[in-house]
Formats: structure tokens, sequence, C-alpha cells
């Protein structure tokens, strides 16, 4: 990062790029659960408001009154054994709803918006580890975001395993599926980075190392 007001030359790049589209950016980190997803949002959303952009950033599900009743739905133990069917539909309504409240209409604004999951998540963790079928998942994940679909999906590869163990805290009801469960998740996700256009997979290391590659890919993006 520069420093005294100065910079860096990715800063000004970032800067100059995405002060002319006229619509906003749109970018999402993914990954498994205790990938790191927060920690390098937060560090691209400081990144990105030093190079000049205006930046909003939310989290899936949540960042809405509605979304975030969902969310703690979704993740309360004490909600219990909900279908994976439900899970879904669960999702893809908080969903939409982050969708008209904050991310379209910021989009539309010419603003930058991190996001911490979107569609992809409930793809791998529903979809997939779930066996509600990936393809069911990308047709709901279509009608529920409309129009803001991401620019760039950086998925933060984390070893199998190694995730959950980072988590400093009691689990959550996703997070307390199983090792099978969440190793699912872990090569879900690496297929699907492999796959997709405008999806990059950003390899494990040291918080600043990660943080790096994860700008160079954003500014990658701004080119």
């Amino acid at each position: 990062m520069a420093r005294c007001g100065v910079r860096s030359r990715e800063e000004r790049w970032l800067h100059f790029n995405f002060m002319s589209t006229a619509r906003g950016r749109f970018i999402v980190l993914e990954g498994a659960d205790g990938s790191g997803k927060t920690t390098q949002a937060t560090r691209l959303v400081e990144f990105l408001r030093a190079a000049g952009r205006d930046v909003v950033h939310v989290r899936d599900p949540g960042s809405t009154r509605v979304s975030e009743a969902v969310r703690a739905i979704l993740l309360d133990p004490a909600s219990g054994r909900l279908s994976v069917a439900a899970e879904t539909y669960l999702y893809m309504a908080a969903r939409s709803q982050l969708v008209a409240d904050v991310v379209e209409p910021a989009l539309a604004a010419g603003r930058t918006v991190v996001c911490e999951r979107w569609t992809y998540s409930t793809e791998v963790y529903q979809g997939v580890a779930g066996r509600f079928g990936a393809g069911n998942v990308r047709r709901l994940g279509r009608l529920a975001e409309g129009a803001a679909a991401p620019d760039l999906t950086i998925v933060l590869d984390v070893a199998v395993g190694a995730g959950l163990a980072r988590l400093a805290r009691e689990h959550d009801r996703m997070e307390s599926k199983g090792a099978r469960f969440h190793a699912d998740v872990v090569r879900a996700y690496r297929r699907l980075a492999k796959g997709r256009a405008r999806c990059v997979l950003v390899p494990p290391g040291t918080l600043d190392e990660v943080a790096d590659r994860v700008r160079r890919e954003v500014a990658s993006l701004a080119a």
C-alpha cells in the first residue's frame, strides 16, 4: 500500500479504470468456512477505498434487516435439521432481498460492491455437498441475482480440514455439518473455480500473500 497519501501504481490504475465505468463493479469473495473471506474482504475494501473507490461491503446472507433474519435461521443450531431444499430457498430469498435493497442500487450508482459469498456458495454447499443439485441452484440463482451477476469471483482455497480448525469459536449450524460434508465443499470449490469464467482460485498463504494476490486479481479486472 502507498504511504503518506501517495497512491501505488495499482491504486492509480484502479482509480482511473473503475471511475470510467458507469455501472459499478461487483466483486465476490468465496471459499469454505475458515478460508479467510471476512479478513480478505475487509483488506480489499480498505485497498479500494485508498484507490479512490466508493465501496459497499456486504455479506450474503445478510446486510439487510430481512436477510439478517434469514441468516439467523440458517445458522442457528436451534433451527435443527432444515431440509436442503429449505436451506436453498432461504439463501435465495435473503440474496434476492440483498440485491433489491443494496447491491443493485449501489451498482447502478457506479459504486463498487465487495461481497462475502454469493450464489456459488449455495451451489457448493447445498447443490453439491448437500446433493440438491448444482443445476437446480444455478437456475434459482439466476432468478435471485437478476442483473447483479459478479464481475469477478475470488475463491480462497484452504486445505481439507484446515478451515474449520481455524475458527476459534463455537461452530454454527452450517459449520457443524461434519468433516465429510466440508471436505466435499473444499473440493467442489476447486472444481468450480477451474471451470467458470470470471472466477479465480487463490491458493493458501500468509494473510499478506493472499491479500496481494486478491489485489492483483482485482487490478486485472480493472484493466
